[in-house]
């Protein structure tokens, strides 16, 4: 005869949404979807973040602290699935945030990460920010965007010890596949600069060059225009790659628009 102890072990945490998490308990219980992670550098010690989604579409940006970053770099993959349990949940107050949740998942000795892709949970498409939206701010300094556009030219240029690009971008909306006609200022920093540089000066084809930035900052106009840029840790670069997303992006625009070099 089972005692009640016994049933209480056999009984199973009932699994949530992000959208419910709260920092009012930490015993939670999550079926989500690695959509992207990265390693940042603070102090001189390297942790790991993640963005998890759920089945509902919803994000939350997680953070793996130093002495458990070798092992779960390793262990959890973009584009897995899993089960998490036992992690903090604690405000989401960094400067520049992934993800529009109030709370961020902080990674424990007692988190573990099961049922390695046994949760049915789509790969979700990356959703942009409109160029109409930033123009007419509406947008948030502290919240990290997604753009994607076509290279209309190049402007300011200088690579030395700042390592600062500037470009244009012409962008459309690729929710909705329409040009939008909006030229936006992308300026690139550091180890993106010299990338966007190298990649012009090899390239031999003519035609046009898609610029995709995920997780960029935008910047209000005052002494420079309005324009995105990447950040230190956080932005990833994408230059006329062979992914969905950018051949999406070019199949959406007009035939003529395709050929331009």
């Amino acid at each position: 005869m089972e005692t009640p102890i016994h049933q209480v072990l056999k009984m199973e945490r009932p699994k949530e949404f992000i959208a419910a998490i709260t920092d009012q308990k930490d015993l939670w219980k999550l079926s989500v979807r690695v959509k992207d992670k990265w390693t940042v550098v603070k102090d001189g010690k390297e942790h790991l973040e993640l963005l998890i989604v759920d089945a509902k579409g919803h994000d939350i940006q997680v953070l793996i602290p130093t002495a458990y970053k070798s092992v779960y770099d390793k262990t959890l993959e973009v584009n897995s699935t899993y089960t998490l349990t036992n992690f903090h949940v604690v405000k989401n107050d960094v400067l520049f945030k992934v993800s529009d949740h109030k709370y961020k998942l902080i990674w424990t000795g007692g988190t573990t990460a099961v049922d390695v892709n046994l949760n049915d949970i789509s790969n979700t498409h990356i959703k942009y920010k409109p160029f109409a939206e930033i123009v007419s701010s509406k947008w948030r300094p502290d919240l990290l965007v997604n753009v994607i556009g076509v290279v209309q030219d190049m402007g300011y240029c200088q690579l030395n010890e700042g390592k600062k690009l500037q470009f244009s971008t012409n962008l459309n909306s690729f929710r909705v596949m329409i040009l939008c006609d909006i030229v936006l200022n992308c300026t690139l920093w550091e180890e993106y600069a010299p990338k966007f540089v190298q990649y012009n000066s090899d390239r031999k084809e003519a035609g046009l060059v898609i610029v995709l930035l995920k997780y960029c900052k935008i910047k209000e106009e005052g002494r420079y225009p309005l324009s995105v840029s990447n950040t230190y840790s956080f932005t990833k670069l994408f230059i006329n790659d062979d992914m969905p997303e950018i051949n999406m992006f070019r199949e959406s625009l007009p035939k003529d628009d395709q050929t331009m070099s």
